[in-house]
């Protein structure tokens, strides 16, 4: 994989009502022989009510307006 589409794989992605989180491994398969993957898992219900309950909790509000 190119370095120059890294930026394009997102940690967690959507597909219709289904969430994906990135894998990222290494493994070894002798000298000489190293390889990167990545590739998307589907996530239970409960690893995603985690992962937005850590994600929403990174967010601080500081100031708000309120319109009518």
């Amino acid at each position: 994989m190119g370095k120059k589409y890294v930026e394009d794989y997102h940690e967690v992605i959507q597909v219709g009502i289904d969430h994906y989180e990135l894998i990222k491994g290494w493994s070894s398969k002798g000298p000489d022989r190293d390889q990167n993957y990545w590739y998307y898992k589907l996530m239970s219900n409960a690893e995603w009510d985690n992962y937005y309950q850590r994600f929403i909790s990174d967010f601080e509000i500081v100031e708000y307006l309120i319109l009518r």
